[in-house]
């Protein structure tokens, strides 16, 4: 490919201005100021999205999801300043989710999805009532639904197990006729 045609590729795609300043200045950041970094991704992406520009929209969501990753390490940081890095993680992962479904690559979609389950799963604490588990199974259930799939993974499974032992108030699932 010519220089001047991978340049032309590049000006179509601009970087988003939101979300590209914080890349490098918040490598080493506190979790209060990624917190506020995830925010203005997140907002970006929403925009995007609701003016279908998918593609800036995912450029925003990974931007947030590269801030919420960051939160998870910071734990202890965020406990002690109240930031929700949980549900921050399991929004970064269900817009993806979303944006890769809108543009049917659900494949895709899916595997992030999957991903703020399996992330629910691991940090539900018994007593707790399980929302972020809830909603990473409600979030799961719903792209079955609008894309007719089964929610068969064996991580849903073991979301639904840990769930319903806690007595959670989630849907069962049947399969028809029995």
């Amino acid at each position: 490919m010519p220089a001047d045609s991978q340049e032309k590729i590049i000006s179509i795609y601009p970087p988003n201005p939101a979300t590209t300043m914080y890349h490098s200045a918040f490598s080493q950041a506190d979790p209060a100021r990624l917190e506020d970094a995830w925010k203005s991704a997140i907002c970006a992406g929403n925009t995007a999205f609701a003016e279908n520009q998918f593609a800036a929209a995912l450029d925003s969501y990974r931007h947030a999801f590269s801030f919420a990753s960051r939160l998870i390490r910071r734990r202890r940081g965020c406990r002690s300043l109240g930031i929700p890095f949980v549900p921050i993680y399991l929004i970064s992962c269900s817009n993806l989710g979303n944006t890769f479904a809108e543009t049917r690559r659900l494949r895709e979609a899916e595997s992030w999805f999957l991903r703020a389950l399996h992330f629910a799963s691991i940090e539900y604490e018994p007593g707790s009532g399980g929302s972020d588990l809830r909603m990473a199974i409600l979030n799961y259930c719903d792209f079955c639904d609008r894309t007719d799939r089964e929610p068969g993974d064996s991580v849903m499974q073991a979301a639904i197990r840990t769930a319903l032992g806690e007595g959670a108030g989630l849907p069962v699932f049947s399969q028809a006729g029995g």
